[in-house]
């Protein structure tokens, strides 16, 4: 088993669109995976996991097989640099926003993020 601990910030954007009943607001609530789960997991672009919550521990999981009451997430991936002829990614999952409200996520909260064979692990830190 594979543990690693980092702390990414909660990402959230709203964006405003007008229509013909008003104005609305949409959130999306993002968190960056880091360069070293993804590669364990071997995540590419477009990839799609399945995220469940429990809200007895507060952890949002991200698994790679559909499980039951799951909901389909997908990975997007920006190349953010070449080293060495190397390149890197980073990873951006977009957290549902029924899990965002029922956790009482906000902007800028840090994330502890830990990985195991299959499954990321997503836990607010207070």
């Amino acid at each position: 088993i594979l543990l690693v601990w980092i702390m990414p910030k909660l990402q959230v954007f709203s964006k405003t669109k007008k229509e013909n009943y008003g104005i609305r607001r949409h959130d999306s609530y993002n968190v960056i995976i880091p360069y070293t789960v993804v590669q364990d997991l071997n995540l590419r672009d477009g990839a799609i996991l399945y995220s469940t919550l429990s809200e007895k521990t507060e952890t949002i999981r991200l698994h790679t097989k559909p499980l039951k009451d799951s909901t389909p997430v997908k990975i997007r991936q920006r190349l953010t640099k070449v080293y060495k002829s190397e390149r890197y990614y980073s990873s951006k999952v977009t957290i549902p926003i029924e899990f965002a409200r029922l956790l009482h996520l906000k902007k800028n909260d840090d994330l502890g993020i830990n990985s195991n064979k299959n499954t990321i692990i997503i836990k607010k830190i207070r």
